[in-house]
């Protein structure tokens, strides 16, 4: 079993800064610069990055905050509408999801790039900031699973539990593994998008099932649903990838 860690918010003067927050941040930034990186080289226009991070980051993060109150606390939402400009609050990944895509492919339509191939310089970024996102969550517990005499329990203060967070930390770093190491630049256009989307959704839906806090709809969470429309658009992608057959690298 491993154990139940606990680190204190850093202050700095009068400054008083969250592990999670910190954390977060340094995945935002080093997401930024690896999507950067491989726009260059994918022969695309690294400033085009540049662009899109506002319409990412904030769609994000305020559709992250809008999704966690409505279908997980919406009797925080309707008491204290204000809440929802909480964005330093627990936040659903999923919402962050929708918010980022919607917001960058609007980017992408209205400057009249070519989304995929853009998205897909995105997605590599993703997987590094999303490392540091759920080390986070690893760090906070703030996804307790059932009890459980796993191996990789953590001892939370009420027993041993399945600490989700951590689970998919250590799922990023197999997806950064594989994403770092196969010739994603000789795939098809589309591939690795559709690849990650549904391999993620593939993964996060079981896992789901193991969670003890979170409404469920019929017998399922919010976030199955999503996963289930999740893994449909990624063998969309797929599919169109491999049906079109243009390598990463020239499309544009």
């Amino acid at each position: 079993m491993l154990p139940y860690i606990h680190i204190e918010p850093i202050r700095v003067g009068g400054l008083t800064i969250g592990i999670f927050g910190l954390l977060v941040a340094i995945g935002c930034l080093s997401g930024y610069l690896v999507a950067r990186r491989e726009a260059r080289l994918r022969g695309l226009d690294p400033a085009v990055i540049d662009g899109c991070l506002f319409w990412a980051l904030i769609p994000g993060f305020f559709m992250s905050r809008l999704v966690e109150l409505v279908f997980y606390h919406p009797e925080e939402l309707i008491a204290q509408p204000w809440a929802l400009l909480n964005l330093w609050a627990s936040m659903s990944s999923f919402g962050g999801f929708l918010g980022g895509t919607l917001g960058v492919v609007g980017y992408f339509l209205y400057s009249r790039k070519p989304v995929i191939a853009y998205c897909e310089c995105l997605v590599v970024g993703f997987v590094i900031g999303w490392f540091f996102g759920r080390l986070g969550c690893s760090i906070v517990h703030d996804h307790p699973g059932a009890l459980t005499d796993f191996p990789l329990g953590v001892r939370f203060p009420d027993g041993t539990r399945h600490d989700l967070g951590l689970y998919e930390w250590l799922f990023t770093i197999i997806v950064i593994i594989v994403v770092f190491t196969i010739p994603r630049l000789r795939l098809p256009s589309g591939v690795l998008l559709g690849g990650v989307a549904a391999v993620y959704a593939m993964v996060r839906f079981p896992l789901d099932y193991l969670r003890v806090a979170d409404v469920r709809y019929g017998s399922l969470t919010a976030a199955q649903y999503a996963c289930m429309a999740l893994f449909l658009v990624g063998v969309a992608l797929i599919v169109h990838g491999l049906r079109r057959g243009v390598p990463a690298a020239v499309a544009r």
